[in-house]
């Protein structure tokens, strides 16, 4: 129903060949655990595969339908089921594609997240992560933009020295980048206009290597 690859049998009545079988030696031995999210008409919304270490559970895959991400009305059932078990798992692509993150011992909105050095490892992790804050820390923006400065162009309220530092290490935004004080993009590439960016750069990035 689901159309995931632990369905697929070359002989589904006997359960042999395909991926299918796969998953089903690996149940079999008790290295995998499937589990199905299902409404009160027993429909499947998502489909959640689990393994155990050390008497801890860590997550494998988590899917939707076809493979995708489940649909935004049946994440906060699966981020419940994960903290009910208290699933484990490092930056997962399958619940970072959900808006969902595992630190500090639990699965969480990453839409939520407002502490400092939370924001600055996942954007550290990957940039374009920045767009799933509500709040995004001035820091935090500094760090997504020195990875992927045409990130600032989704960020208008950026400051000046953030929009400057996007567009010296890419001046193809040159003519995007709107600034709120008298800044000329071109002269400032061209050097016939100054900016004191060079001590908030050094003081931000010792900043990060203390941290570090």
């Amino acid at each position: 129903i689901m159309q995931h690859c632990l369905g697929e049998f070359e002989d589904i009545e006997h359960g042999l060949g395909g991926y299918g079988e796969q998953y089903k030696d690996q149940i079999k031995t008790h290295e995998l655990m499937l589990y199905s999210l299902r409404d009160e008409n027993d429909k499947p919304h998502a489909t959640i595969a689990l393994y155990q270490k050390d008497d801890e559970y860590w997550l494998s895959q988590i899917k939707g339908k076809q493979n995708k991400p489940p649909i935004q009305r049946y994440v906060s059932a699966c981020m419940a089921f994960l903290n009910f078990l208290k699933v484990q798992y490092n930056y997962h692509a399958d619940t970072l594609s959900m808006g969902l993150v595992y630190m500090n011992g639990q699965t969480q909105y990453m839409s939520e997240i407002e502490d400092e050095a939370t924001q600055q490892l996942l954007v550290a992790y990957d940039a374009h992560l920045v767009y799933q804050f509500n709040k995004v820390l001035p820091s935090t923006l500094w760090l997504s933009i020195l990875k992927h400065p045409e990130v600032v162009n989704d960020f208008p309220h950026a400051s000046d020295a953030i929009k400057i530092s996007a567009l010296i290490q890419n001046p193809i935004l040159m003519r995007k980048l709107n600034f709120t004080t008298d800044i000329n993009a071109k002269l400032l590439l061209n050097k016939t206009q100054t900016y004191s960016l060079l001590g908030r750069c050094i003081k931000f990035l010792k900043l990060q290597v203390g941290r570090v």
